[in-house]
């Protein structure tokens, strides 16, 4: 496991026959636990960016294509060819 933002690491929280799921820091998961070509499917929420700020915090919605491309990046590479 690698440190992660706020000295927290990234951990496996489940594990299937079907799949994982990791708490930590996203780009780092991808990363760091997830092979290269071995994803389907992708969602994210929102796939975009929003208009109005929100309590949790969100990047403006002129800034977030810039501020996606580092996932978009990481998607990529974990993302299958059929994906």
């Amino acid at each position: 496991m690698r440190e992660i933002a706020g000295g927290a690491e990234a951990r496996l929280f489940y594990q299937t026959k079907l799949g994982s799921i990791y708490v930590g820091d996203s780009l780092r998961v991808l990363a760091d636990h997830v092979a290269p070509a071995s994803v389907d499917l992708i969602v994210t929420s929102p796939p975009f960016g929003l208009v109005r700020k929100k309590p949790y915090g969100n990047i403006n919605a002129d800034k977030y294509v810039e501020w996606f491309r580092p996932f978009g990046e990481a998607f990529h590479q974990v993302l299958k060819s059929t994906g």
